[in-house]
């Protein structure tokens, strides 16, 4: 039994110096120079700490600590695996230096964009004239503003469809529900443009995000858009749901902040926090809407949750439905959530086209899985001959 503890507490110090479980050659020379030198424990440390082997693990601990030390500086982060492994064999078995190793640091694709990242930050907001006579604050460090800035409007393609087809539809006092509203890209011509004597309920939980919305409003002076702090989805019952908060830093340093979700997809989250939650059928009844003509639904992968949530509005009002196609999405978060959307409309009767580029609409005959990011929008057969 005596044996048996001894042996274990030479396995136990081999184990935390060399971080390895040790080998029963080293153990049995160990055990035998541990019971020549009064089972001292002691001495076994010390001679495991003059050797050489923890001498070069020592070393190469103090080179990761560097190595990691300029990823912290530089970085901000500690290093991978990866990169932590190539510089140390670079040191080790090339010669090189730690100020290499920071040099290489300094000209990565990483450290460009943390320094773009920084240099954009840095630059204060400007407001800029758009298309349809609108005005948008614009942060230098947002994807989307940025595109705003260069093409006067983030959604084009998606207006001019609307706009193709609306006037024969939705008159000018109409209701639009606009779930995932970001900064307001179609919200702010769809009160302008679209129902200017009608209201634009515009549905986004984001805090930075919908900060940045309101003050689009108010600088267009738009009195007919609603903006609700909450999260739409599909059963009535909840009234708080978790909220994933993700962004995306482009490689030019610019942040796409619109990519918030219900949906559990871990790429870029950056916080979650539960917040108020309906269904398009609550939230029409309890706000007392007595007409609805257009929803348009972007909101990263939840599209079927909030189209089937509004099942009876829908039926019964049958508007315009603007929705989000990604496959792309789709896979990310393990869903069917496209496919489901066109199903469900196809099941109401619904004609359904997707948005090209150019503005026009090219219509679909089923669901096509190689639309990897496409908005679609669907008209009730009813209303396709006005």
């Amino acid at each position: 039994m005596v044996y048996i503890n001894n042996e274990s507490q030479v396995s136990e110090l081999y184990s935390m110096l060399f971080n390895e479980k040790i080998d029963p050659d080293t153990l049995e020379s160990l055990l035998k120079k541990f019971h020549d030198n009064d089972d001292s424990i002691e001495y076994i440390e010390k001679i495991l700490r003059n050797s050489d082997k923890f001498k070069l693990l020592t070393k190469t601990l103090e080179l990761e600590l560097e190595i990691a030390e300029q990823y912290y500086i530089l970085l901000n982060r500690k290093p991978d695996i990866e990169g932590l492994s190539f510089f140390k064999n670079q040191v080790v078995n090339e010669n090189k230096s730690l100020d290499w190793v920071k040099e290489s640091i300094l000209k990565s694709d990483e450290y460009k964009k943390i320094s773009n990242v920084t240099a954009l930050n840095n630059k204060k907001p400007e407001i800029i004239k758009g298309k349809w006579n609108l005005s948008y604050k614009i942060f230098p460090n947002s994807v989307l503003d940025n595109i705003v800035k260069e093409l006067g409007s983030c959604d084009e393609p998606i207006i001019k469809s609307v706009l193709n087809i609306i006037p024969n539809i939705v008159p000018k006092n109409g209701i639009i529900l606009d779930i995932g509203a970001n900064t307001g890209g179609l919200s702010l011509p769809f009160a302008k443009i679209c129902v200017p004597e009608g209201k634009v309920f515009a549905f986004e939980p984001d805090n930075e995000v919908r900060e940045q919305l309101l003050e689009n409003i108010m600088i267009n002076n738009l009195k007919n858009i609603i903006v609700n702090p909450i999260a739409i989805q599909n059963h009535s019952e909840i009234k708080s749901i978790e909220f994933f908060i993700r962004r995306a830093i482009h490689d030019d340093g610019r942040t796409n902040k619109g990519l918030s979700t219900i949906e559990n997809n871990p790429k870029y989250v950056q916080g979650k926090e539960n917040v108020k939650t309906s269904t398009i059928d609550r939230f029409v009844q309890e706000e007392k809407i007595k007409r609805l003509d257009v929803i348009k639904c972007d909101v990263e992968g939840a599209e079927y949750k909030v189209l089937l949530g509004g099942i009876n509005i829908i039926r019964k009002y049958q508007p315009v439905i603007i929705y989000e196609s990604s496959s792309i999405i789709d896979e990310a978060i393990g869903t069917k959530n496209s496919e489901n959307c066109y199903n469900f409309l196809d099941e109401l009767n619904y004609i359904q086209y997707e948005i090209l580029p150019n503005g026009k609409n090219r219509r679909l005959s089923k669901y096509d899985n190689e639309l990897m990011e496409s908005n679609i929008i669907s008209i009730h057969k009813s209303k396709i001959s006005k």
